[in-house]
């Protein structure tokens, strides 16, 4: 015998509660600034509707733009942070839906704890509150998960189509959604058992498909031959639009052999019971009841993890979303054996509901973004910093490059200086698109670039080293500092300094310059005049140890950034006999490196001598 529902609450009340309930905790820990990595250039994407990086997220970008421009009484960057949190929150409401679809007489309330047990976890709230396109992606297959649940159960004649469309939908945001394919084509083959059928049915779900897809797609390419104000990669180029939407850039980092994705999946089970906690035991043992009842469940599951876990990048965990989302299933299959063995039924709510408040006390605090200002804080503090007109190399897309584009096209601070990702020098489109909007700054380095270009390409084509390539980059790279110190301040990034100039690196000084380590970068002259600078409050030094000491790589990024400053301008006012500067500025080190252990100061690449 099955549990019974409550019938004495009207029908609509479990999924209301569910999204208060998901609106108030996501809500109260949604971040309220610039977060890391993609977020300043994807809010820049949606405030100036642009293109973003591979594979352009058309569904995220449009729907956003939209949204955004619509609310222009608002901040734009919380405008987009908020409709990421609502498609997490939608994305809850149809799981719900769909297990509601697969026991419409059972109890809805334990249903309800099931997903909450799941979109409490770390995984899934740390996308709600920052904003990315997996927050779309968790929206989106939230929805494409109820209608190929209504499609397995022949809901009605037209279910091929709607499920068709969602496909689609879930393919015009992003390319991970790939991993739905083979349990797709399970339950097409289920489904039917003639090919007559199953062809005739998967070209109906098809032509959906491309029917919801395409129109995003097709606006993309269309906006890209406009030249948007922010525009990652070339799509001028069926060849290009098609490199750029497939991610063709990323296949180097992806199937690297079994022992690479042995290590992976190593890590991703080991990271279970962090991410779940509590969770993870009614989910292993749900899987154990419905293992008869759920094979497609079991083919996303498996598909999913070894997609992933072939992919190496730093932030993989997005990459495992589909996996974490779908054990709502089996937890609630434990709920519901329960509901079936223990008498009362309502017996089982009560302990089923503690799994929500230990996943709320377990990641509450790390999942919080609502006071994490660092990266933002980070990222303006440099901007103010650099001189007027200046031009800054760097490779800090995480903390800078890409906060630094929200805040200088939406913001408009600082518009006048220039940033350029060294590692994106590696780009054709990058260089040509640079001398098309900042010809100033490419002056004079014409016969480098002409050099190099030809090379990239040919690089970017397939051959794997093409003959003089790694000397036209270093030599490109140099004559951009030479052609420029003079013209306008040129500025390196620390992590730049400390891993690459004087180390057979990309990055060579041109001969006579030297570097000046300012508050946030490296100032290359060509003089050996003292060059002070402010010594005011550090907006970033002076934040409480609570923020600072947060342990998290782009925190780390960030303490050791400013350490490795501070640490070389205590070198840099020593050798000039300031001694009290000096030792302001080794206090400085010393207190954020007591903070957290950091490396020591790096050692300055060798100076002309005075």
């Amino acid at each position: 015998m099955t549990s019974k529902p409550m019938k004495s609450l009207p029908n609509w009340l479990p999924t209301a509660a569910l999204s208060a309930i998901l609106l108030l905790v996501y809500g109260s820990t949604m971040s309220l600034s610039i977060q890391e990595i993609d977020a300043g250039e994807l809010a820049t994407v949606q405030y100036l509707l642009g293109i973003a990086h591979p594979s352009g997220y058309p569904l995220f970008t449009f729907l956003g733009f939209a949204v955004v421009r619509s609310m222009g009484f608002a901040e734009p960057l919380l405008v987009s942070n908020a409709l990421n949190l609502i498609m997490v929150v939608l994305g809850a409401v149809f799981f719900f839906a769909g297990l509601r679809t697969l026991y419409p007489k059972e109890n809805a309330w334990l249903m309800l704890l099931s997903v909450l047990s799941v979109f409490f976890s770390l995984r899934v709230w740390s996308q709600a509150v920052s904003l990315e396109v997996y927050g779309y992606h968790i929206g989106l297959l939230g929805l494409w998960t109820w209608l190929f649940i209504r499609y397995q159960q022949k809901a009605d004649s037209k279910a091929p189509i709607w499920l068709g469309l969602s496909t689609g939908l879930l393919f015009s945001n992003h390319l991970i959604s790939i991993v739905v394919v083979p349990g797709l084509l399970w339950a097409l083959w289920k489904a039917h058992t003639t090919w007559k059928a199953r062809l005739l049915e998967g070209g109906i779900m098809t032509a959906a498909g491309l029917a919801a897809a395409l129109p995003f797609y097709a606006g993309m390419y269309f906006l890209a031959n406009q030249s948007p104000e922010a525009y990652f990669g070339d799509l001028s180029s069926l060849n290009g639009f098609w490199n750029h939407v497939t991610g063709a850039q990323y296949r180097v980092w992806m199937f690297q052999g079994w022992e690479f994705s042995k290590e992976n999946i190593g890590l991703f089970i080991k990271g279970l019971p962090v991410d779940l906690y509590w969770t993870l035991l009614p989910a292993s043992l749900g899987l154990w009841f419905g293992r008869k009842a759920w094979p497609w469940l079991f083919i996303q599951l498996v598909v999913c993890v070894w997609y992933a876990s072939n992919y190496d990048i730093p932030d993989i965990e997005p990459y495992y979303l589909s996996a974490t989302l779908l054990l709502l299933f089996p937890v609630y299959a434990f709920f519901r054996y329960l509901a079936e063995t223990v008498k009362p039924a309502w017996l089982i709510v009560l302990p089923a509901a503690l799994l929500p408040f230990l996943l709320l006390a377990k990641h509450g605090e790390r999942a919080n973004r609502r006071n994490d200002v660092l990266v933002e804080r980070y990222a303006r503090s440099a901007l103010l910093s650099l001189p007027e007109n200046a031009l800054v190399i760097t490779r800090q897309w995480d903390v800078f490059v890409s906060p630094g584009m929200y805040l200088q096209t939406v913001n408009k601070l600082r518009p006048d200086v220039v940033i350029l990702d060294k590692e994106l020098f590696r780009r054709p489109w990058y260089l040509s698109r640079g001398q098309q909007r900042h010809p100033e700054v490419w002056m004079g380095t014409e016969p480098a670039l002409d050099s190099l270009l030809p090379k990239l390409k040919a690089f970017e084509a397939g051959d794997p080293n093409p003959q003089g390539i790694q000397q036209a980059f270093e030599g490109w790279i140099q004559e951009l500092m030479r052609q420029n110190v003079g013209r306008r301040p040129v500025l390196l990034g620390p992590e730049l300094v400390d891993e690459e100039v004087g180390r057979r690196s990309d990055v060579v000084l041109p001969e006579g310059l030297r570097l000046v380590p300012l508050t946030y970068f490296y100032l290359l002259r060509s003089d050996t005049a003292y060059v002070p600078i402010s010594d005011s409050l550090d907006p970033v030094a002076d934040m409480s140890p609570a923020v600072l000491e947060t342990e998290s790589r782009i925190h780390r990024m960030i303490r050791q950034l400013r350490i490795s400053m501070m640490a070389n301008r205590f070198g840099y006012e020593n050798y000039y006999g300031r001694i009290e500067e000096a030792t302001r500025w080794r206090q400085r080190a010393d207190q954020m490196r007591g903070r957290k252990s950091a490396r020591g100061p790096v050692e300055l690449p060798p100076q002309p001598q005075q």
